[in-house]
């Protein structure tokens, strides 16, 4: 089997590459549930409450807007149910803002307790190694990225589920458009085009890994400082 070339330094990736990163989500998310399965089962069912909140609220406008018109013309002698559908659209405002609150929070105490567990299971498996493994400068970087990168793994999986919640909502935009006008839905996918290119050209970010600068300045400076009994921030 062809083994894939390795990444040039500075040389941006293809979408083969990008695609490719996506195989160790599904890893990733069975250790996320293995955290806690409840608060995981918490902030998925509020994220898709939270997803239908935009429909439903355009769904409300358009029914107050028909009574509005029904009332202007005089045909609309009682404004209880007007009144009704205001209260009912303020009270989807609000309760979309304390839920997407609790999200935050379920959101935090998850990421608190999966970088927990992840620096429990680095130790662990550091303690079954011996000493010349901790002597290897590689092994040392290996580690050392291991245990940043617990914290930064979860803003990558809230990121997914806030793209799913925004993919949702953006279906159930889409059917509503498509209903009412499917050109405006064909000129709305045309226009995105031009958008979805110039985001991918541009908003990517060139690969630049700062530890081949970093790493042996930030060694050395360590083996200085343990002569005179500091530390240095990791």
């Amino acid at each position: 089997m062809r083994k894939p070339s390795p990444m040039v330094e500075g040389q941006a990736k293809t979408w083969r590459q990008r695609l490719s990163a996506l195989r160790n989500v599904p890893p990733l998310l069975k250790l996320l549930w293995e955290t806690n399965p409840k608060l995981c089962i918490c902030t998925l069912g509020l994220r898709l409450f939270l997803s239908f909140g935009p429909i439903s609220n355009l769904w409300i406008s358009r029914l107050i807007l028909n009574l509005v018109v029904r009332a202007i013309r005089g045909r609309l002698l009682d404004y209880t149910p007007l009144w009704k559908l205001v209260a009912f659209d303020i009270a989807i405002v609000i309760a979309s803002d304390c839920i997407s609150r609790v999200v935050v929070l379920t959101d935090s105490i998850l990421g608190d307790q999966f970088t927990n567990r992840m620096s429990i299971k680095i130790m662990e498996h550091a303690m079954t190694l011996d000493l010349a493994s901790f002597e290897d400068p590689k092994f040392c970087d290996l580690m050392e990225r291991a245990r940043n990168q617990t914290a930064s793994r979860l803003g990558m999986l809230v990121s997914l589920a806030g793209m799913a919640r925004q993919l949702l909502t953006l279906l159930t935009l889409m059917i509503v458009v498509v209903i009412v006008s499917p050109w405006l839905f064909v000129l709305m996918v045309v226009g995105t085009i031009p958008i979805f290119l110039g985001e991918t050209k541009f908003v990517f970010p060139e690969p630049f890994s700062p530890t081949s600068a970093t790493r042996s300045p930030r060694r050395i400076l360590k083996l200085i400082l343990l002569n005179t009994g500091l530390t240095v921030a990791s």
